[in-house]
Order: structure tokens, then sequence, then C-alpha cells
């Protein structure tokens, strides 16, 4: 055993443990549950840093995998341990990514290697301009590409600022950008959104993009989609999703490709 899982909220971590039997999963209290895991496992309240470090000697690990979703540490109300206390308060105002370098040159400097969703997921990744759907209808093609290339473009800009992977877009009209609310309420707020203000004007549903920051840690933070988002995007009246060739990780792949064959949904990969 030399790898270590710590294992957030989702599905993503289960889906990890399951292809790496022997891996060590770290479970971080009140995000996942030792019981949902078959692996030697062990649990930790996220102020325990300390003692992730004796653990991840204990079980002579060499390289750690973060999956699923973690919150800022100001969050939970458990006092921190002496290390954490000194990583928290260096990361208390940074942005998202800034502080997830922190985090991982904490662990590089303590001698463990950081690995990303795709050292066992590389199959989850779909290929170069892959467009899914259940007919051929190029005025929808057409849209929903000139409207991904666009929120990209935005994105990009964004990333300067530290600010989302995610983005409702209608042509060129942005309904909203991610925030704290999260992607589901996302979705469901420029849903209503839409329906309130561009419908009558816009030949088709909004867009989902996710993508992630430029210079963005995949190995900490990598984009999620899977079924639930679509589903989800589908119920609220979107055209399709648009998501990172090599930098979005989607989940549930066969019943995304079995909903969009089946339903009026496109799913669309774009980038280098």
């Amino acid at each position: 055993m030399d790898i270590c899982i710590i294992a957030g909220q989702g599905k993503l971590p289960k889906i990890l443990a399951n292809k790496s039997k022997d891996s060590l999963v770290i479970c971080v209290k009140g995000l996942s549950n030792l019981r949902d895991f078959e692996n030697p496992k062990e649990e930790i309240l996220i102020s325990e840093l300390d003692k992730v470090i004796k653990l991840l000697i204990k079980y002579n690990i060499k390289k750690i995998l973060f999956s699923g979703k973690f919150y800022r540490p100001e969050s939970f109300k458990h006092d921190l341990d002496i290390t954490a206390k000194s990583i928290f308060e260096n990361i208390k105002n940074k942005g998202d990514n800034e502080l997830l370098e922190i985090i991982k040159g904490f662990f590089t400097s303590n001698g463990f290697e950081v690995i990303p969703p795709t050292y066992f997921l590389n199959e989850n990744l779909f290929s170069k301009g892959v467009i899914i759907c259940n007919k051929d209808d190029k005025l929808k093609f057409n849209y929903l590409i000139k409207s991904s290339e666009y929120a990209l473009k935005i994105l990009n800009e964004l990333s300067k600022f530290d600010v989302g992977q995610a983005l409702v877009i209608s042509g060129k009209h942005v309904i909203g950008i991610e925030g704290l609310e999260g992607t589901n309420d996302l979705i469901k707020r420029c849903g209503r959104l839409f329906d309130n203000h561009l419908k009558i004007k816009s030949p088709f549903g909004p867009v989902f993009a996710k993508f992630p920051k430029k210079n963005q840690s995949l190995d900490l933070d990598m984009p999620v989609v899977g079924i639930e988002t679509v589903k989800l995007c589908y119920e609220n009246n979107y055209l399709g999703m648009t998501v990172s060739l090599n930098g979005t990780l989607i989940l549930d792949q066969n019943e995304i490709i079995k909903f969009c064959k089946t339903n009026d949904f496109l799913f669309h990969t774009l980038g280098d």
C-alpha cells in the first residue's frame, strides 16, 4: 500500500476506492463515512493535520489523492491542532486556487506526492469535439458551440480573479457564474432567470459550461460532472452542457451517453 485517498463529500471517493481496493481511505468526518468503504480506512476531523501525517507515515503512504467536495476550514468549528492552525491562518483570506496550492505544498514538503483522480480514472475523459445527442440538428450544434466558446473565453478571463469553474450562458448572454452556492443551485437559479428574462428572445435553452481555471491545480480540484448534473440541466430546460476536454472529469459516462441519445440534450467537449 502506498496510495491514500482523502475522501470528501460525494460519489467520487467511492469510485476511486473501488478502483484501488488496497489503497488507504482517510474519511473526513462530516463529509464522508467509513461504512461506505471496504478499503483499509481511518477517520479524521479536517482540523487534524498532525494526525493525517502520522497516519500517512504509519501506513507507509507515498502518494495522496484528494477526492470529493471539501469546504473551507472556517466552516468547521473544531479546535485546530498546531499544524492545522498555522496552515489555516495562512489560507483563510486566499482564493480557492491559491489555497489549494498551499495545501499541496504542505503535503509535498512533508515528502508526499499529490496525484490527480485521473491516476485511476484517465478513461473518464471524452475525445475532442464530441457532441452527444439524440438527433442531428445543425442549428442546435452551432448555437451550443458558439455559446460554449464564448463561455470559455469568459471563464479564462475570470481565472485571474480566482473565481468560478462553471458558468451558464445563452449565446452571449451570461446568465450566471458559479459562486458559493455550488453547481446545483447555479443551474436552478439560472434556469429560472432564463425563463423569466431570455426565453422569448432565445431560440434554445441555456448552456452549462464547466472548465478548470487557467493554471489551476488539477491534482486537488479537478472539475467533475456526472449524470445528476446532466439530468438537473435537462429538468431546467437547458439546451446542453459543455466541459473541458482534458480538465473536467466525467463520471457515469455510459449513463450520460444513453441519456443524451434518448432525450433532447446535448453534451459537448471543448479544448485542445
